[in-house]
């Protein structure tokens, strides 16, 4: 089993892949092959697979999230050339750029199965209108080397069947499975946090999770932030993460007089961000584009309420603690936070996101979509 993605950093789409590439693994019934372009930018190189997995990672050269001509035909060229030496018996490609590039080059490897998720709306909605065109037009070129496409939630299915982009008896739904739990008891993580970040433990923590990106949201609760705080005097922000948008993210909360409630964590490991999370008070997801938002269902495994925009898979990522609002609404996110910090209840059990999302279910529903029959 080979799995292609763009870039190996830290993010949803790569971390689906790397449970899903050590759960196969450790099956015993595979060899998996991780193909990928380096981490490039303040994101953060997520980690290499456990030594126990079979699962090896390899860098394609020129690999990368970029358009670039000539760099894609030499990253494609080395896929073609990793392909050919690997033999698998199935290709999994992943991402917009990875996902094209690695299924013509499987195909062109002779790779009896391709396999292709789709981790989020990359052809729809955020994307400037001739961008948006042109990655449709390459998905649909790129449709009949593909035997079936995973996508993380259903709403990303009806789009990719509504575009003509896949017929609907050859997409799956599986949705992106995760870990919980936290190895220490929250008080310590949030006395540790405390002291760290110049916080008072008796103040309203706000956790955003997510690449310091103009479209993963974080400007919307710094805009919010201040209404927020008439209500909730001692509200504090705590976002983790970096990025490109880190500059702009610190100026916006300069120009809204927020500065000081806003506390910078930087990247965390995923294991870091399982700690925190049980230690804050509140999720805030204000993402404009994201397939399922996996830190929506982390926060509510750990037991914390969260609010989130109301698009994409959040629905199918909702439990009883968590509230959407409509997207991009700040008066309306700013009054939910308050009545939700105000409430200072926990946010309940989760059963069934425990069971839709688990780790073992999604490795289980791939691995059935590459041993069973043909699907074409």
């Amino acid at each position: 089993l080979a799995h292609v993605i763009t870039r190996w950093i830290v993010g949803g789409a790569q971390e689906n892949t790397l449970l899903s590439s050590e759960g196969a693994g450790r099956t015993g019934r595979w060899n998996v092959t991780i193909l990928s372009g380096r981490p490039r930018g303040k994101e953060g190189e997520l980690r290499p697979p456990a030594p126990d997995a079979r699962t090896r990672l390899e860098y394609i050269p020129f690999l990368s999230r970029e358009v670039s001509p000539w760099r894609d035909a030499l990253a494609f060229l080395a896929l073609w050339a990793s392909l050919r030496r690997l033999r698998p018996d199935v290709v999994h490609t992943h991402s917009a750029k990875g996902g094209i590039l690695g299924r013509w080059a499987a195909s062109l490897a002779g790779v009896p199965r391709i396999v292709h998720t789709v981790h989020g709306p990359f052809v729809y909605g955020t994307l400037g209108s001739p961008w948006r065109q042109l990655a449709r037009l390459a998905e649909r070129l790129t449709a009949p080397v593909t035997d079936a496409w995973v996508t993380v939630s259903r709403r990303l299915a009806d789009d990719l069947v509504s575009m003509g982009i896949a017929p609907r008896s050859r997409v799956r739904v599986v949705y992106s499975g995760m870990r919980s739990g936290a190895d220490r008891p929250a008080t310590d993580v949030r006395a540790r946090w405390a002291s760290h970040l110049g916080l008072a433990e008796g103040a309203r923590w706000i956790v955003v999770v997510g690449r310091h990106y103009r479209l993963k949201g974080q400007e919307f609760l710094i805009e919010a932030l201040p209404a927020i705080r008439r209500i909730v005097p001692d509200a504090a922000v705590l976002l983790v993460g970096d990025g490109a948008y880190h500059g702009a993210l610190r100026q916006r909360a300069r120009s809204h007089g927020v500065e000081e409630a806003v506390r910078w964590c930087g990247r965390l490991a995923p294991e870091e961000v399982s700690d925190l999370l049980g230690a804050c008070d509140l999720l805030v997801h204000a993402s404009l584009r994201e397939g399922v938002p996996r830190v929506l269902v982390q926060a509510q495994w750990a037991g914390l309420p969260a609010v989130a925009f109301d698009l994409d898979g959040a629905r199918e990522a909702r439990g009883p603690g968590c509230s959407l609002v409509p997207a991009g609404d700040v008066r309306a996110l700013s009054h939910l936070v308050s009545r939700t910090l105000l409430k200072g209840t926990r946010g309940g059990e989760a059963p069934a996101l425990a069971v839709r999302f688990g780790s073992i279910r999604m490795v289980e529903a791939l691995l059935d979509l590459y041993e069973g029959g043909d699907l074409r």
